[in-house]
């Protein structure tokens, strides 16, 4: 989606329609515009349809000649992005990723019900999204005895943690947690990245007209 300065819509793909004519309002509208800068969205619910789809959004601002002339957003599917994710897991006992942004609210999960909904205040993730790391035991989501490893990434508010039965906790190697961590945050600045690149592209010839 391509917006203009003052929020309107300008073009869309692959809908083709907007569901409103102006964005200015959005939160990532407007972090992308006063800081210049990429910005991953918190989690939430599309307007562009009603299949009350929890997306996320990446929005990158087009600055030409260090002024500000719109931004380009591209929404992820935060079910697949989670199906891929899941995947990337160690082992096939138990094992699985929770992701939250920075309010706290579920990401990517198992269970996509819960996606969208808040983590508990005695979850390990409250303490990742103030700054804390670490491995701690910990009772996952069935009520079992589990190992949790938890972190912030590094150039994102969010928070990641692996978790596993405590009974299957021994299989997985401290080399083997830190290599997930790394393919987890490597799938999610993809599309970040992408739309960066897309940036610089689109600025360099525009700076270089006259």
């Amino acid at each position: 989606m391509f917006l203009s300065s003052d929020g309107d819509g300008i073009a869309l793909y692959p809908l083709g329609t907007f569901d409103e004519p102006n964005f200015a309002y959005r939160e990532y509208f407007r972090i992308a515009r006063d800081t210049g800068k990429p910005y991953t969205s918190n989690v939430f619910e599309a307007r562009s349809d009603n299949e009350q789809r929890k997306v996320i959004v990446v929005a990158v601002p087009f600055i030409n000649k260090s002024n500000f002339v719109g931004v380009m957003t591209a929404s992820v599917n935060i079910l697949a992005l989670g199906e891929k994710l899941q995947r990337v897991a160690v082992g096939s006992g138990g094992e699985y990723f929770l992701i939250v942004d920075e309010e706290g609210k579920i990401v990517i999960a198992p269970e996509t019900t819960s996606i969208g909904a808040s983590i508990a205040e005695s979850d390990l993730l409250r303490r990742a999204l103030i700054g804390e790391q670490g491995v701690a035991l910990d009772r996952l989501d069935d009520g079992e005895l589990g190992m949790v490893a938890y972190r912030k990434f590094s150039n994102s508010p969010w928070a990641l943690s692996l978790r596993a039965p405590a009974s299957r906790v021994y299989t997985i190697g401290q080399s083997a947690v830190a290599s997930v961590f790394a393919v987890v945050g490597l799938i999610m600045l993809t599309s970040l990245l992408f739309l960066s690149t897309l940036q610089i592209r689109v600025k360099r010839p525009r700076e270089a007209s006259p």
